[in-house]
């Protein structure tokens, strides 16, 4: 009721000024001249809307103050803004007036058409629209036209109707430590009036609200902006406050932040040594979302693996004769430093063989150099490239022997020949002792079993000779310190078709060397011979490990001629599966296929199908799918994984997948676990189990950020009420670096 009696009270004052509009007509503004009837018009407007120039307008405006009233709502009685400046626009005329002290002003002389008001007033908003008298009442003699919009403007500096905006302005400059930054000092911060905001509309907008009076109506509003906006400067701790008028329902407002350009610090993988470089990037941060922010160097800390296990590939099995055509590359792995031996064998055919194309570590194309006789089915297809060696690094320093280095692997030896050590040069020494390690006839390694004191030189090491027919192996003692000296094989691995690459870890001491080494194999063997130390490096505490890396997961699908689906073929077992992998059959032209997986030991050893589909012309394939793209990142606190923060949950996961930690420099012995939820396949969080130590603090954070408004409600909009302070932070995130 209350609503009802103020729209018949907001009638009866817009009628009766309308009314005395209408039987007197005002004298023409002295800013222009009244038109002619002979007057020829211009067919269109600035803005390309038709004007009717045979339909006369007389369009009212009523200003009424935001702070105090809604529109929409009807809260609180209204309170007029008087000695408003209102300016209309329609083709070349420009009106100006001034409003009453009932915020009321009428014009006339304007015609049906499109016409822009300006609405001034000093302390107030400006306020700009655009009305169209488009397909709008026209009176009964059909040459006038009676208009009325009643509209909203806010009071700037009225502390009883303002509200304040505050915040901390942050942004990623050093990506080394882990702080926020404060930004520039004097960075501006805007806000302003979001007038296309649904509550907005709902409030203060009326466009589709009371007509006033009966014989007028709304004009239809087409656009409407507030063109006056209200910052703030950021002080020196990044630190802004802007106070803005408030609406009684409320007033949206949107904040944004200019882009800003600065010197990024941050650590940057530069290979095997000197494996955190620190360097200067130039960076810009932007809060365009277009403008995504650049990926964050894996430098530093750790990198968070999580292994649901891989390599798996299966072929479909298809009944029918026909020819071996090609191979296709299932999974191309990685990490290959040389292309693998291919491996072709059942089938029911013979002399089929392919050689594998690498590039970039990965097994890219198969290419069959001979296609074989007598394949009545699919062959399986094998990628060998060497596996199972482990080797074993020593460092030198003191008085006894810490290492010998085999110069020579010989060949010939039967037996394990007997190794002896020079004597001690100090008296009341210990003669060192050791022992040879032989595989097919060579010497892989020499394992000391003493190692000796009084030593100031190196001592001679001489190894018993082959056998008829075979090489004299030969060898050397190493005493310097801190560097790696030698590298023992403990494991010569086999089917290695090329060199693989062999990575030492970080050195211990800060500003250390990573050594470097080169691996000889027997080509004929396909196990590993011999070690080459390219670089001892520096900084070594202790025995570094050493990882052999030669190319993984790969696998390859021979192709038949066929029509129906008869079973599944496993090509690779793959490694590392906790849980069973889900299983993909797709394509072949068929449908309704269905299978699970089978796991021994990390490994998927077979295939059962539950549904054998209908209507496979060939065969379809078959993928493995246990989940994938859970993304994290560590927090390094006192030389160890504080926590780790999930930043992907992934999507598919058919089980919880094994946590890696993985150091990007020094330290180790840190381990976690994810959590799984089984209802949404994803990973819900990830615990420490064990911090490690001697880890180094990375890149901070580890993975890109963009911009953002935190608390983020509503995008970057706020919807401020008279008298409240809201807190809005904003961080530009990590940026794009344009260096």
């Amino acid at each position: 009721m209350k609503i009802t009696h103020l729209k018949i009270n907001l009638l009866l004052l817009l009628s009766m000024s309308l009314v005395f509009i209408t039987c007197k007509k005002e004298d023409p503004p002295k800013e222009t001249a009244t038109p002619t009837a002979t007057t020829t018009p211009p067919a269109k407007t600035p803005l390309d809307y038709e004007i009717d120039y045979n339909v006369n307008m007389i369009y009212s405006v009523m200003v009424v103050s935001g702070n105090h009233y809604a529109i929409g709502l009807g809260k609180s009685n209204p309170t007029w803004v008087d000695g408003a400046v209102v300016t209309i626009t329609q083709g070349d005329r420009v009106i100006q007036k001034t409003t009453s002290s009932t915020g009321v002003v009428s014009f006339n002389g304007i015609f049906k058409g499109l016409v822009a008001v300006n609405i001034q007033k000093p302390g107030y908003t400006t306020l700009n629209y655009l009305v169209s008298a488009s397909g709008s009442v026209v009176q009964s003699n059909g040459t006038q036209l009676d208009l009325a919009n009643l509209v909203s403007i806010f009071a700037k500096d009225d502390p009883a109707s303002s509200a304040n905006l505050q915040g901390r302005v942050s942004y990623q400059s050093n990506l080394t430590n882990e702080l926020r930054e404060a930004v520039p000092q004097n960075t501006k911060i805007v806000a302003t009036i979001d007038a296309d905001d649904p509550t907005f509309k709902s409030s203060y907008f009326n466009q589709n609200g009371i007509l006033i009076p009966t014989t007028s109506t709304n004009g239809k509003i087409v656009q409407y902006a507030y063109e006056s906006f209200f910052y703030d400067t950021t002080d020196a701790g990044g630190n802004y406050s802007i106070s803005v008028p408030a609406g009684i329902a409320g007033l949206p407002f949107r904040l944004s932040a200019p882009d800003l350009v600065a010197d990024q610090d941050l650590y940057e993988n530069s290979g095997v040594s000197g494996f955190n470089r620190k360097v200067t990037v130039r960076t810009i941060f932007s809060s365009n979302s277009t403008s995504a922010p650049t990926p964050v160097p894996l430098a530093g800390g750790a990198t968070i693996l999580f292994v649901t296990g891989s390599g798996a590939s299966a072929s479909a099995n298809i009944s029918g004769s026909g020819e071996l055509e090609k191979i296709n590359v299932s999974n191309g792995g990685s990490g290959y430093s040389s292309a693998p031996r291919v491996v072709i064998s059942g089938g029911g055919g013979s002399g089929a063989t392919a050689t594998a194309v690498v590039s970039g570590g990965i097994v890219t194309a198969i290419n069959l150099t001979s296609p074989g006789t007598g394949y009545t089915s699919e062959p399986s297809v094998s990628l060998i490239s060497g596996s199972g060696a482990q080797l074993s690094a020593a460092i030198g320093g003191g008085s006894s022997i810490k290492s010998i280095i085999v110069v020579n692997s010989g060949s010939g030896y039967s037996s394990v020949p007997n190794v002896t050590i020079g004597a001690p040069n100090l008296p009341n020494g210990v003669n060192a002792t050791a022992v040879a390690n032989i595989n097919n006839g060579r010497i892989t390694g020499i394992t000391i079993t003493n190692v000796g004191s009084g030593y100031t030189s190196t001592p001679s090491v001489i190894i018993d000779a082959a056998g008829s027919g075979g090489i004299n192996a030969s060898a050397t003692a190493t005493l310097s310190g801190q560097s790696v000296q030698t590298v023992s094989i403990i494991n010569t691995g086999s089917n290695y078709t090329g060199a693989p690459t062999l990575v030492f870890s970080e050195p211990n001491v800060q500003g250390g060397v990573r050594a470097t080494a080169s691996a000889q194999i027997d080509n004929t063997t396909g196990q590993i011979i011999g070690i080459t130390i390219l670089n001892p490096g520096s900084g070594y505490t202790s025995n570094p490990s050493i990882s052999v890396i030669s190319g993984s997961g790969a696998s390859g699908q021979a192709i038949t001629k066929g029509r129906s689906l008869t079973g599944v073929t496993i090509l690779s077992q793959g490694d590392n599966y906790d849980f069973a992998p889900e299983v993909i059959i797709s394509g072949g032209g068929g449908t309704g296929a269905t299978g699970t997986a089978t796991i021994t030991n990390g490994r998927v050893t077979g295939v059962t199908i539950t549904n054998p589909g209908s209507g496979y012309l060939f065969a379809p394939n078959i993928s493995f799918f246990a989940g994938s793209g859970a993304q994290a990142s560590v927090t390094i606190s006192n030389g160890g994984v504080s926590s780790v923060k999930l930043v992907n949950p992934g999507s598919g996961y058919s089980g919880a997948p094994r946590v890696i930690i993985v150091p990007n420099g020094p330290g180790g012995g840190a381990t976690a676990s994810a959590v799984y939820d089984v209802n949404t396949k994803t990973i819900s969080s990830v615990n420490v189990t064990n911090a490690g130590t001697g880890f180094i603090g990375g890149n901070v954070p580890s993975v890109a950020e963009p911009f953002s408004i935190i608390p983020n409600v509503s995008g970057d909009k706020v919807l401020v009420k008279s008298g409240m302070t809201y807190i809005r932070d904003i961080y530009y995130g990590t940026g794009k670096r344009v260096d």
